[in-house]
């Protein structure tokens, strides 16, 4: 890596660092400032290099200096922030100001919903608002590639902008794109909250009025993705559902319960009940008769699970003459069905059977050559097994262990497989996502097949980290964690591998964890150390010297999860507490009020409210110029009774 493009790792590392961290105080904040002022430092030396530093944005990865960075979480992340904030480009100039970066920060942290509302990041950080940084806004058919639920605030400025905008283009762009934008928006949402439900429906009143074709379709797939999610409506009355399917045909109606009948396991009686109390009465018979020619079109793939789920549909139905007309249309359904199953003996199944019989054959075998001959099929078959057919392994296992048991002459023969079935087992911890299926079969696992160099290549070197993969090392290499700890501080620059090895430390049950934690802090930078300080609020085991040490220091952020994590416990809160606010006397006005006044704040971001009887204690032995202290305290104690 050339040193542009080490510089320009470094300041993107960075600028995700300030930009998670600044997201969780407000601006007036102690901490938010001193984040930008440490911002402010890494920015000038970047630019020392590079002027300016612009970054183009996509929804997965940047773009700077005609070079690409992306595949790992901090520049995904990023970009992500970034692109659902509809920011193109991004750049900074030198002779920029610390007061410009407050403001940049101030407005970038905030959440997407209130960006909009502000007017976009355009009004934000109009012309000349900003003199050394420059933000450009992302085009809305650009913002239609994005996937996730994290973007639903963005999609629903869309909405609102097209119609506001009264853009029959972009409307019908947006349009085009429904089927994928609807399915992140929470249900709850559409129902509950006026902004989103406003901004729905004034979206599909304006392309009805505006006779933009895909009206049909937009409300037929809200309809649908309401249905889907219907277990949630069950506190909300069945007009305030009704009225988005108000504008459907009676043919829309009948394809999303025909749908929903075929297709979707969840749909049930409750549901079923529900989606008749919601649709207006005099549909019900027209919509019954659709049903009937939508079923017969669409077909069925599994004849008994049909017949089964609508039989429960009406065993305790209300017996009302609406649920009597979709009756004899779904029974007239089921009368001209086939019931008789095909059983489809594919080469998959018929492998997994041959599996099986040979493993019954080696269980009740006793001649060793016919045993050896078992073997031989059994270990050639192995490498051709699914890769999650855990339970034909612990077969395996369970068989080969019953046989040593009978005859303890056997075991040179069972060598080979033994090896085979352990390899195999230990290959699985590598994968992204390991199946949760694969811990018992690890717990028989005592020495490995694939030695220290494969770990230590594998971890550090392609960035493979697991719980099982953390738990395995230790178990198998249990004198050679300082080799273990060297490889961890030289990634000390690899936020995103830190992370992931923090989130995988916090799942491995063992004493050791700890240590290697604190190992992870004595080289991290801020963000990384509130990571591996939130991760010991999940440990069973506490470290109540190290978690002191925090204490005792100045960063407000790290006391406050400090002190989360010994308030797990009555005897190290209370310790905890009287080593943050206990000052005996009358309390000066010196650097101590300071590091009294971050205390107050770390507790009460921690909530900790056994700390009233500390906070009224202080507030009396205070001198009268002490009004800040005092306040904020009163105003602490009022929201705790509150």
């Amino acid at each position: 890596m050339d040193n542009q493009a080490r510089v320009i790792e470094e300041f993107l590392n960075n600028l995700h660092k300030t930009l998670k961290i600044v997201s969780l105080y407000p601006e007036s904040h102690p901490s938010f400032r001193k984040c930008v002022e440490d911002f402010k430092s890494e920015l000038e030396h970047a630019l020392s290099s590079i002027n300016p530093i612009k970054i183009g944005i996509a929804f997965d990865s940047l773009y700077v200096a005609d070079m690409v960075f992306s595949k790992k979480i901090v520049y995904e992340e990023l970009a992500q922030m970034m692109h659902m904030r509809r920011l193109k480009t991004l750049e900074f100039r030198k002779d920029f100001t610390l007061e410009e970066l407050i403001f940049f920060f101030s407005k970038i942290s905030l959440r997407p919903r209130e960006i909009f509302r502000l007017g976009g990041v355009a009004k934000i950080f109009g012309q000349g608002v900003l003199p050394h940084i420059s933000v450009e806004q992302l085009d809305y058919s650009q913002l239609l590639h994005a996937e996730g639920a994290a973007y639903n605030d963005m999609w629903l400025y869309l909405l609102k902008e097209a119609t506001e905008e009264d853009n029959v283009q972009k409307a019908s762009v947006v349009a085009d794109n429904f089927a994928k934008i609807i399915k992140y928006f929470p249900v709850k949402d559409i129902l509950q909250d006026n902004e989103t439900k406003q901004n729905l429906q004034g979206f599909l009143n304006y392309i009805k009025g505006k006779k933009v074709d895909r009206f049909s379709f937009c409300s037929k797939k809200l309809a649908e993705h309401i249905i889907r999610n219907i277990y949630i409506c069950q506190d909300v009355s069945p007009d305030a559902i009704g009225v988005f399917f108000d504008n459907l045909s009676e043919n829309d109606i009948a394809e999303i319960l025909s749908d929903e009948l075929l297709y979707d396991d969840n749909f049930d009686q409750l549901s079923f009940n529900l989606f008749l109390k919601i649709i207006s009465p005099d549909k019900h018979r027209a919509v019954s008769g659709f049903l009937d020619k939508a079923l017969n079109r669409k077909g069925i793939s599994d004849s008994q699970k049909i017949k089964t789920k609508i039989g429960r549909l009406f065993s305790n139905s209300e017996d009302s003459s609406t649920s009597q007309v979709y009756r004899k249309t779904l029974l007239k359904f089921l009368d001209d069905i086939s019931y008789v199953e095909t059983i489809s003996l594919d080469r998959s199944l018929m492998l997994t059977n041959y599996r099986r019989i040979l493993a019954s054959l080696l269980l009740e075998e006793k001649d060793h050559r016919r045993i050896t001959v078992i073997l031989n099929h059994i270990e050639n078959g192995l490498k051709d097994i699914a890769e999650d057919d855990f339970e034909y392994l612990k077969l395996l296992i369970h068989i080969l262990q019953k046989k040593r048991a009978e005859d303890t002459s056997l075991a040179d023969l069972f060598n080979r497989l033994d090896s085979q079935i352990v390899n195999f087992i230990e290959e699985s911890i590598w994968k992204e996502e390991a199946s949760l299926d694969i811990q018992p079969l690890l717990e028989t696992l005592q020495s490995s097949t694939l030695g220290l160099e494969v770990y230590l290549y594998r971890i550090f070197k392609e960035s493979k980290i697991n719980p099982y993969v953390i738990k395995m090392f230790l178990r198998f290499f249990p004198d050679r964690l300082g080799l273990f700890y060297e490889h961890l501080k030289e990634k000390h620059s690899d936020v995103e591998f830190l992370e992931r090895t923090i989130a995988s430390l916090k799942k491995v049950d063992s004493p050791i964890i700890l240590d290697v934690l604190k190992q992870i802090f004595l080289f991290s930078n801020k963000f990384i150390k509130l990571e591996i300080v939130k991760a010991m609020q999940e440990l069973p085991m506490l470290d109540k010297d190290f978690l002191f040490e925090i204490l005792k220091g100045e960063e407000i952020a790290l006391k406050k999860e400090a002190l989360i994590a010994l308030a797990r416990y009555d005897s190290s809160r209370h310790e905890a507490l009287k080593e943050l606010l206990f000052m005996p006397g009358i309390i000066p006005w010196d650097r101590r009020n300071k590091v009294l006044f971050e205390n107050i704040i770390a507790v009460e971001e921690a909530d900790i409210r056994e700390a009233k009887d500390y906070l009224i204690d202080i507030k009396q032995r205070l001198f009268f110029w002490n009004r800040k202290l005092k306040n904020t305290i009163n105003a602490i104690l009022q929201k705790w009774i509150s």
